[in-house]
């Protein structure tokens, strides 16, 4: 046995490792199409692996989305060994693996759809602190559980409602009175639609209620050079909450 380097074991080794961690990672994907693709080449790799002779001790784990796959179980074991997982066994688990995580990520969603429809509904009938609580279990639900798992063009589609839901409570916050909040809500919708009329508007409203009148008057500005043809509205809107507001301040 030589203590040498060879450079060419060692290539070949790397390779395998990249290889095998892609096909964690696309494993581990909510694309099913991914998941199809990595279970193909997972086969590959296992008929290459029990046909040959070479690999025997590579890779003792791949970590990949918090969890560590032993490799070595890509590799037939001896039957006494009640760790044995025989190559059909272990594609069994990784479909039935996928399977769970995708209909855990489904209820999720039910889950917090629904508490975004109790939040609207609330809404429209005038019960702010129960819009605020689903709207606060909806995102909660969407950026611990489910968003971070999408695929990309899902999590497109997540950040819009994502959005529309820091509006809907950024409203919700003013009607409660809580401006530093509502201008804080305002301002996580306006990074994902920085044009967004509706989110210029309770930033400016949550501003002006907060005292920050030039900081109101600012974004009053940057909504009319953004929406030039809702100049009309935008300047009607104003005038509704600050009358509003100078009506309390008289009461």
């Amino acid at each position: 046995m030589t203590d040498e380097f060879d450079e060419e074991s060692w290539n070949s080794f790397m390779a395998r490792t990249d290889q095998a961690a892609k096909i964690i990672k696309g494993l581990a994907s909510s694309d099913i199409k991914k998941v199809k693709h990595s279970l193909k080449k997972a086969k590959e790799v296992l008929g290459r692996v029990k046909e040959s002779t070479e690999i025997k001790e590579e890779l003792s784990y791949v970590k990949a989305d918090r969890t560590v796959i032993n490799h070595n179980a890509l590799i037939e074991k001896k039957p006494e060994d009640p760790n044995t997982m025989t190559q059909e066994a272990f594609m069994k688990h990784v479909e039935k693996d996928a399977a769970e995580r995708a209909e855990q990520r489904r209820l999720d969603k039910i889950e917090s759809d629904r508490h975004m429809k109790e939040g609207n509904k609330a809404f429209r009938g005038e019960d702010y602190d129960k819009a605020l609580s689903c709207y606060n279990k909806f995102l909660g639900l969407m950026e611990e559980k489910w968003f971070p798992a999408m695929a990309y063009n899902k999590a497109i589609d997540a950040l819009r409602d994502r959005s529309i839901l820091y509006l809907n409570r950024a409203l919700t916050l003013l009607k409660l009175g809580l401006c530093q909040r509502a201008l804080a809500d305002a301002e996580l919708a306006l990074r994902i639609s920085p044009n967004s009329l509706k989110g210029l508007m309770y930033k400016a409203e949550a501003h002006y209620k907060l005292g920050e009148y030039e900081k109101s008057d600012e974004t009053i500005l940057e909504a009319c050079e953004a929406h030039p043809n809702q100049v009309a509205l935008i300047k009607d809107l104003q005038q509704k909450w600050t009358d509003a507001l100078n009506v309390g301040k008289l009461k």
